[in-house]
Order: C-alpha cells, then structure tokens, then sequence
C-alpha cells in the first residue's frame, strides 16, 4: 500500500469499523459475533469491579474461591454461618452492561457448621458447582459437592455429588470443576494407594441426573501422601489432577496427571513434572487446562527467590503433552506463592500471587501471560486498587473470554476477613488515554497485513488480539467493538 494512501485508508477504516462495532455492541450482538476470536485475547486489562457479598461478615472469607463463565461468576465464602459456624455459602454474579450484580445467594439444602461449603467453585454455561469437603455424609470430613442449575426462577439445587466409596477423612469436594455435561470432584486425602494418597472423581449428567462416570487415581505411581486431587479441571475429554507432594523429583517436589476420555471411559494419558522440578516446590498445588494446553502452579518454587514461585505450560501433541514455557513474575519476591493459584482461557494465562507485597504485606497480585505461537509473555501485573495488609488478592483465580476475576478472601470491607472479589476485562487502550477510542483503533489498522515474519514483529505482535500470527481485520473490529470503553 502506497504511505501516502494510508492515512486515508485508515480514517475510512476506522469510521467503517467504529459504526460497525458500535451498531453491534449496542443490539448485543458483537459477543456472540467475536468470542470465538476474543477467547484468544488479551490487550491491556482494564480498572475493576469489586464484588462483596450483600450479607457479608467478618471471617465469611468470600473469594476463597471464584469462577466466571460467559456473563456469570460465581464466589465461594466457605465460613459463612447460615447453616451454622462455617458451614459456608458461594454467590451468583451476572453481568449486565458494565456491571456485576449479586444474582443469588447459594447455600445446600442439607448444610452443617463445617461443611465449608464454597471452599472450592467452578461454572460452566447454566450449571454451577460448589465443594463442601468437611461434610460428614458418608463419615467425619468425607466430604461432598453440589450442583446448582439455572433456570427462569434462579439459581436451584439439582443434586448432591459424594463418592461412591467415600469414608471419613477423605475430603472430596476439596476442588471441582465442570465443563458442560462432566464434572469433577478431588479427594486429596483417599487412601486408595496409601494413607492420603488422594483420588479424583468425575460424574457425568443426563438430563437432570448426576452419576459417577470414574475413579480417578495416579496408578501404579500413587504413594502416602502424595494429595492427588487437591486441584482438578476438566476440558472436553481431558482432565488434569495436581498431586502436589509427589516426590518423583525430590520431597514434595510434586506432578500433575493427564486423564482422557474415550468410549471405553477415562484413562491416565501423560504425567507431567516440571523440567527443573525440586524439593519442596509443591508442582501442582494449581491446575488449569484449555483444549490442548494445561498450565500447573509450583507456587513453593524457588524462582525469583525463596518461595517465589512459578508455573508451567504443556502442550499437547498427539498422546504427548511437552513442556512449552516456565513463568516467573518479572519482578517476583520471596514467599510472593506465585502460581498458588492459575487459569487459562485461550492464548492468556492468569496466575495469582497472593504473598506478593507491592500495596503492603500480602497483598497480593495476580499476572496475566499471553501466548503468541509458542511463546509466553507477560502481559500485565494486577492489583487492587484498595488493597492493604494481608487481603491475599490472588487467592484464587479465573478467566474466561475477555473476564477476569480474582478473590480477595482476607478483605475487610464488611469486618475482619469479610472478604472480596475483583472482576477486570480486556481493554485495548494503546495510546495511553484510559479511553478505547479512534486512535487505538488507528494504531491497529495501521499494522493490518503485518504477520509474523516481518522483522519488527516483536515491536507489533501486541496488535496481534487473536493471536494468530497476523493482523487481520478481525483484530481492527475487536478494538472498534470496545469504542468508548473506559480504561481505568
């Protein structure tokens, strides 16, 4: 294209796309027209909502875990006292315009002081699940998890989740997670291979009935104490389940297991331990993995420094899953716990740091890491903007699409350890002004047609919002789509 016809071309483009983005972002429509693209996207992150919970208390501990998906998230508080001292509860959030608002508020039908129901959390589409692993059903701290659906009244119980070999002292429902039809549940203390050796759980729907579809253990490896099952997610016919004091690399040196479905139900696909793995490092303390990448949090790692921290990115490759990349915070501390916490939705990887110190003395931080081909960048540091002394922003984590949502479980906005939540989104403000406006749309049409060979790629590749190696029109309409959004 002729230099002189650019800036023509670009003005006209930019009108075009800005009457386009803003036609469609008003009916509603643009989400539904770019989220497969903006499932790969990060920009710049913009200011937060901060969500609490309407009733909140001192010590409920809201945000010790959280979870978005689509225009919903939803927030464990598993020291709420409804159902008695710590029997705990999780609140729906829904999204409208630019807000987040408390849709309801989850508590078991069968609840009792310390069920710790909330501990742990996860959403997919109109199904929610929720742990309780101190609940007493099958023996003290057996342990159980509900699932709750979405229907035109709100937010129901449809059915209570334990294991069908479940005893005392196996604390299912430490973690869950769910992705449409599948769920599943840890137990990191089972004593199937040894005293807390730990197993995992998946239940299948049909209809509005949940049943174990699988057991889930580290085979002939599994040994006493290993906590297989204190993380868990799922993705399609894939799971993955930290087993964060397996000693293969040195004591507590910790791995993570693959798992996959097929007709004959789900078997043990690969073993992953970190390449530089070491004593104490607790890899797999956190697990996340997104169709054919699985991203695992060592957050006892020394890194940056004692107890900085770290993660790693696998990638699958056939039946084999490789180790893409280690990340460490650009500007990691000791006992920062980096990767205590991680998510992954795309190309953009998010890992809490709640003992980072940047505000005062824990409290924490989260980083977001982009994938551009097979490198990972860090992309943004986020913090609190109210943050102080011991809030564990960071505690957990999740991202879905183009939100982001961090808990806070040690705020004191509503008393001591009332607890909070922060939600942030995608914000493509490239010139600085806290606005997305004509000029960052400019600035991303002006590189249209740049793709990954050319020599100043590492100059360009933030204009790359898919993250597939060029920069095409789709990643011009994902800014005009946000025109007028503010960046804060």
């Amino acid at each position: 294209m002729r230099r002189d016809n650019l800036s023509h071309v670009v003005a006209m483009l930019s009108a075009a796309v800005c009457f386009l983005g803003v036609a469609l972002a008003r009916t509603g429509d643009m989400d539904s027209v770019i989220a497969s693209s903006m499932s790969t996207v990060l920009a710049t992150v913009s200011g937060a909502t901060k969500l609490t919970a309407s009733d909140g208390a001192t010590r409920d501990n809201f945000g010790i875990s959280v979870a978005v998906s689509g225009d919903y998230a939803i927030v464990g508080a598993h020291r709420d006292d409804d159902n008695g001292t710590d029997s705990g509860s999780a609140y729906i959030f829904m999204r409208g315009g630019n807000n987040w608002v408390e849709q309801g508020k989850l508590i078991p039908g069968d609840g009792a002081a310390d069920d710790r129901f909330g501990y742990s959390v996860a959403i997919s589409g109109d199904y929610a699940i929720v742990g309780a692993y101190r609940d007493d059903d099958k023996g003290f701290d057996s342990g159980s998890a509900y699932i709750f659906v979405r229907t035109l009244s709100g937010w129901t119980e449809q059915a209570k989740l334990t294991a069908g070999d479940g005893a005392a002292g196996d604390n299912f429902g430490i973690s869950v997670a769910i992705d449409g039809d599948h769920a599943i549940v840890g137990a990191y203390a089972d004593d199937d291979n040894g005293l807390d050796s730990g197993s995992a759980y998946v239940f299948v729907r049909s209809g509005s009935t949940w049943s174990q579809q699988a057991k889930l253990t580290a085979g002939l490896d599994g040994a006493t104490q290993d906590y297989f099952g204190r993380s868990v997610a799922i993705s399609g016919d894939y799971a993955i389940v930290g087993a964060y004091r397996d000693d293969d690399q040195g004591t507590d040196s910790g791995s993570a297991y693959v798992f996959m479905r097929d007709a004959t139900g789900w078997t043990q696909q690969a073993k992953l331990t970190a390449g530089d793995g070491a004593d104490g490092d607790q890899f797999g303390w956190s697990v996340a993995i997104d169709g054919s990448y699985a991203l695992v949090g060592a957050w006892l790692a020394t890194a940056n420094d004692f107890q900085s921290g770290s993660a790693y990115v696998f990638v699958r490759s056939g039946s084999n899953w490789v180790e893409q990349a280690k990340l460490i915070a650009d500007d990691g501390q000791a006992q920062d716990f980096f990767g205590n916490s991680v998510s992954l939705s795309g190309a953009h990887a998010l890992i809490g740091a709640y003992g980072d110190d940047d505000t005062a003395i824990d409290s924490g931080s989260a980083y977001v890491f982009v994938r551009n081909g097979s490198t990972w960048t860090q992309r943004a540091k986020l913090t609190a903007r109210d943050g102080t002394w011991f809030d564990n922003f960071g505690v957990s984590v999740s991202v879905n699409g183009k939100y982001t949502l961090i808990g806070a479980d040690e705020d004191d906005d509503k008393g001591a350890s009332s607890g909070s939540a922060y939600v942030f989104q995608t914000c493509y403000d490239f010139s600085g002004d806290a606005l997305v406006g004509v000029e960052d749309i400019q600035t991303v049409a002006a590189q249209w047609g740049k793709q990954s060979s050319d020599p100043n790629w590492d100059a360009i590749r933030q204009f790359d919002l898919d993250g597939d190696n060029a920069i095409t029109i789709i990643d011009v309409m994902l800014v005009a789509a946000a025109w007028g959004t503010p960046c804060s």
